[in-house]
């Protein structure tokens, strides 16, 4: 499995519109991050993680050319908004060409249905919107996307319950991520590769600090760690050589495999 992180950072983005500060002034290719998102690829599927409102230059930058589906951690504007530039993945196909399908739990799919409604009554072979059908998903039941198998978690963003997800028992991702429940925590102990969100150094009510990153890191026992969802308030060239073992902060454009 390839995992492409095509944006890293917050809902602002980095660097962040009319801001001084040296992370956002940066010329550090590393500091510059489009909001949160990555790319599943196997030889037959690919799937995308939240479409977030750079998807487009993300799937350009990617060379994305198709998609088996999309799974949803939450409803927030910044890993909804790009929905409707999945209609360009199906403009150059046949009138044949199947919906893609968005996996999400219930509140985050009605909201997209409500947000996103003219793209679930798009008739086979109009090309000017997307082609979707929703699937609802429960966290803790398993489900298969071709040779992927797709675990979906919960987890705690400030007051709410939204979802990470574990892939083919070997690979999880939760952004925007402030509590992980013993319960979650138990599917994903000593998994390969595990990604977590590190906002900022001191706390917020809704993410990881980097410094709870590392704690829950350690929890884990994953053989690597990589920290996403970050904010113009950490340097990655000052702050991802000096972290422990086997941690590092992601940046766009990386590449993983497993």
């Amino acid at each position: 499995m390839k995992i492409t992180f095509l944006g890293t950072g917050t809902s602002f983005g980095v660097p962040m519109i009319g801001c001084p500060c040296e992370v956002c002034q940066s010329d550090d290719s590393y500091n510059k991050r489009l909001r949160s998102s990555i790319l599943v690829q196997t030889d037959s599927t690919s799937i995308l993680i939240d479409t977030s409102p750079d998807f487009r230059q993300q799937a350009l930058q990617a060379k994305l050319k198709s998609l088996s589906a999309v799974l949803y951690t939450h409803y927030h504007f910044d890993h909804l908004a790009g929905l409707d530039d999945l209609r360009a993945l199906q403009y150059h196909h046949s009138r044949e060409t199947k919906p893609i399908t968005l996996f999400a739990d219930k509140r985050t799919l009605e909201t997209i249905k409500k947000r996103f409604a003219y793209c679930f009554h798009s008739p086979t072979g109009i090309q000017n919107t997307p082609r979707v059908v929703g699937q609802q998903i429960t966290h803790f039941h398993s489900f298969h996307i071709n040779d992927i198998e797709v675990l979906p978690l919960p987890v705690y963003h400030g007051d709410e319950i939204i979802t990470g997800y574990c892939l083919n028992r070997s690979f999880a991702y939760f952004t925007d991520i402030s509590l992980m429940p013993a319960s979650s925590r138990e599917y994903i102990k000593g998994l390969d590769t595990v990604v977590l969100t590190a906002l900022r150094h001191h706390p917020h009510k809704k993410h990881f600090s980097l410094q709870e990153a590392m704690v829950e890191a350690k929890k884990l026992h994953a053989e690597r760690i990589f920290f996403t969802h970050v904010s113009h308030k950490i340097d990655h060239g000052s702050i991802s050589p000096g972290l422990p073992g086997g941690m590092q902060l992601a940046y766009d454009g990386l590449e993983i495999f497993i």
